[in-house]
């Protein structure tokens, strides 16, 4: 009997994940590296994970769903596995079944913060800002220690995004009491990684939708969304907000350009629907 729960508790610790390490070494992995360790024989639980990452970062969404799958065949419970289907379905845009995954894995595993930053990114689109806030809040409480690098700084740039959005809705109070936080915390993840997509685009987006002659830097909000799509490609937020620049700037010809290459990469864009539409839920021009 001893042996048997001895086997039993053995087994468990063949699944159990350091997410934070798995995180780290895929944000720092190639693709093709992170597809040849996963295919090595033993397949693992762990190389698997890496490659699921490494598929969200090169935006092959579906493959990496598969790899998450897969590892759920190996151990049902992982919640590794099940926030990668949730962040799956985020991406496609099945916010229903998205949050009610997500909700659960926080629930019982409050620590994992990668959870917590798909759900901000959620609540960012249905435009509950506070909400982006509050969870971002416990992630960054949680510290950097507690969390892998890339987490953390996606964690300062959703708080300051979602405390610019505060800021912009609200009144004069409103901007005297948000509005230097936005500046603060991308600064912070800026001094964590300079060459982060998130900080490029936060800083963009800062100089962008600052009102004009409040802040608004035109070129400075051009040469960041530049960046961020220099590292990332296929990033299309930035070329929504790229667009924005140019229509500020009067040059509507690139701005019906980067608006389609958004389009093109992610014909379900929410941003992008919101221009188009004139919405303005996230700041037109």
């Amino acid at each position: 009997m001893i042996m048997f729960i001895f086997c039993i508790f053995e087994h468990s610790l063949c699944f159990a994940m350091n997410w934070k390490a798995l995180h780290d070494a895929a944000n720092n992995m190639p693709l093709n590296q992170a597809i040849a360790q996963a295919y090595e024989e033993p397949v693992t639980a762990d190389s698997l994970y890496i490659l699921g990452i490494a598929y969200f970062n090169s935006h092959e969404d579906k493959q990496a769903e598969e790899c998450f799958q897969n590892i759920l065949k190996m151990n049902p419970t992982s919640i590794e596995a099940k926030w990668g289907i949730a962040e799956f379905q985020r991406r496609i845009y099945k916010y229903d079944r998205a949050q009610k995954s997500l909700a659960n894995i926080i629930a019982t595993n409050p620590d994992f913060a990668p959870a917590y930053i798909s759900l901000a990114y959620i609540k960012y689109m249905e435009t509950d800002f506070k909400k982006v806030v509050t969870l971002m809040g416990i992630v960054i409480n949680q510290g950097l220690k507690n969390t892998d690098l890339a987490t953390h700084i996606r964690a300062h740039c959703l708080y300051a995004g979602g405390k610019g959005m505060i800021a912009y809705t609200g009144g004069p109070v409103s901007k005297i009491i948000n509005g230097p936080a936005v500046f603060r915390h991308l600064k912070i993840a800026q001094k964590l990684d300079p060459e982060n997509v998130a900080v490029h685009f936060g800083f963009g987006c800062y100089y962008l939708l600052r009102p004009q002659g409040k802040g608004q830097n035109l070129k400075k909000a051009e040469t960041h969304l530049n960046r961020a799509l220099a590292i990332d490609p296929l990033f299309a937020d930035g070329y929504v907000r790229l667009s924005q620049v140019y229509n500020f700037k009067g040059d509507f010809k690139k701005t019906k350009l980067f608006l389609n290459k958004a389009l093109i990469i992610d014909p379900g864009n929410l941003l992008a629907a919101d221009i188009i539409r004139n919405e303005c839920k996230f700041i037109c021009d």
